[in-house]
């Protein structure tokens, strides 16, 4: 599609998030919208994100992000005529531990609180549910009916086509190279119109929905925000008759573990301690005492080479919990970048520094968060309030020194290693 030289809106970021917000736009009647992406859609980490989506999270606004995103996409099919691989077919949560225990039944009742159907279940009625699971020495599980998951391609595409359809641009393969205004850059702090390879485009409102990218984007309008990326791994076994299309997904906290059908198969990932932020670079060059953080701008569908000495611990807590996980050989090894911020959780809202951007980027569980971010962004732009209590996503809760290469990448690696941990806050995924 060729490029326009204005639009209301300009969305950067053509991943499930970015799409969504576009997607919620023209559901408002805000369709003078461009999405940009430099390569195809879906070619940053959502094409090979994992696709569950879990709403009992724990605070009522990551909640109701993710109620929205399932409202969203149990509609999605028969609005926009295009496949989205969604399935409600629930969720178990299991405990390993007395505390976790606790933990889930405290869950439970803020889930109930939050308006979720939330069921409390023995060892052995979670395995009636899942019947390949081992229940030995688990206190309990939570149960959600609604939750389910989703593919992200088809996902992606669908929310694009109903966007398409309202009369929303997707401009792909086109490279966004900074923001102009009066002075070169910003006019009175905001920006007067989106630079891209292909010339460029005026605009009232910019979107930075640039996932793992998100803070090179906000450098180039003179912002800054806490997101980098990390690697994260999982495997799609062999296929198996009795792994039912119809299983709920299952997180094993304890195990740093989840698992979903896929196929006839399953598919199992985690959150590995020791994860790698791939392009920390070494202090040298021009400045010879500060590590950098660069992302390759050029960097699409690829993958990087499995790392089997740190994904062993998930595999083999995974056969623990999955007696026939450790029957099965693997089909496929994913170990992509997904992007990651010092608490886990994206970065939603107005930039400080520039009147007219917003940030919409960060997300670990895009797949879970894209619906309602998509919708709550968009609320924000057409009617001036999100709809939600959004203020636990602020970009803002990272100050600079979050920015800064090193601590960035430690404090994501970090976070990383502790997504399930009991001192977090509780129930991210």
């Amino acid at each position: 599609m060729a490029l326009p030289g204005r639009a209301q809106v300009v969305v950067i970021g053509g991943g499930v998030v970015g799409c969504s917000v576009a997607y919620h736009l023209a559901r408002r009647g805000v369709t003078d919208v461009a999405v940009i992406e430099q390569r195809k859609l879906t070619h940053g980490s959502t094409w090979h994100a994992a696709g569950l989506i879990g709403q009992l999270r724990g605070t009522a606004s990551l909640t109701g992000l993710i109620r929205a995103s399932v409202a969203t996409y149990a509609g999605l099919e028969a609005r926009t005529g295009y496949a989205t691989g969604w399935r409600a077919a629930g969720s178990l949560r299991v405990a390993a531990s007395e505390a976790r225990w606790a933990e889930l039944r405290r869950m439970a009742a803020l889930g109930t609180s939050f308006g979720l159907e939330v069921s409390l279940l023995s060892p052995g009625d979670a395995k009636e549910l899942f019947p390949l699971l081992n229940d030995s020495g688990l206190h309990g599980a939570v149960y959600l009916p609604s939750d389910g998951y989703a593919d992200p391609s088809q996902l992606t595409q669908s929310l694009a086509a109903g966007a398409r359809a309202a009369g929303v641009r997707i401009i792909q393969d086109c490279r966004v190279q900074g923001f102009a205004g009066s002075d070169g850059r910003t006019d009175a702090g905001r920006i007067t119109a989106v630079l891209t390879e292909r010339g460029p485009v005026e605009c009232e409102t910019v979107v930075n929905a640039t996932g793992m990218w998100g803070a090179a984007t906000a450098r180039m309008a003179g912002a800054g925000i806490a997101v980098t990326a990390v690697e994260h791994q999982y495997v799609v076994t062999e296929r198996r008759p009795d792994i039912s299309a119809d299983l709920p997904t299952l997180r094993d906290p304890d195990a740093r573990v989840y698992l979903k059908p896929e196929s006839g198969a399953l598919v199992v990932g985690g959150w590995e301690q020791g994860t790698r932020a791939p392009w920390l670079l070494p202090p040298g060059g021009a400045t010879p005492r500060t590590p950098r953080l660069e992302i390759p701008a050029d960097f699409g569908p690829e993958l990087f080479s499995p790392d089997h000495e740190r994904f062993a611990p998930l595999a083999e807590a995974t056969a623990n919990r999955i007696p026939a996980f450790g029957e099965l050989g693997i089909q496929s090894w994913i170990n992509g970048p997904i992007p990651f911020t010092p608490d886990g959780e994206p970065l939603i809202g107005r930039a400080d520094e520039v009147a007219n951007l917003f940030h919409c980027c960060g997300f670990s569980a895009g797949i879970a968060g894209a619906g309602g971010a998509g919708a709550a962004v968009a609320n924000w732009i057409a009617e001036g309030d999100p709809g939600l209590d959004l203020a636990g996503l602020d970009p803002r809760r990272f100050g600079p020194r979050y920015c800064a290469p090193d601590l960035l990448a430690k404090s994501a690696v970090d976070a990383y290693g502790s997504y399930y941990s009991l001192s977090d806050s509780e129930g991210k995924r």
